[in-house]
């Protein structure tokens, strides 16, 4: 019973935080006004995709940090 009580709480708790954090993305997607940032994250996206299928097939950090200096560097500089 305890158990059952617990794991339900733990359902409950995150659910509630992704429905924030999908309800987050949404509304950042909805809130876009200029089309360059919509495909500067659809770019983001698309090297965060790239970095994870180069850490998965080649194991090269090096290449994975490189990207990930990419991706910052075009967030905080955009």
């Amino acid at each position: 019973m305890m158990q059952s009580n617990f794991r339900n709480t733990c359902e409950s708790f995150l659910e509630k935080k992704y429905s924030f954090i999908f309800y987050s993305l949404y509304s950042r997607i909805r809130s876009f006004e200029r089309v360059d940032q919509m495909l500067f994250n659809i770019l983001s996206l698309v090297m965060i995709n790239v970095m994870i299928n180069v850490y998965r097939f080649y194991n090269n950090r090096f290449l994975i940090r490189f990207i990930i200096v990419i991706i910052f560097f075009f967030y905080f500089c955009h």
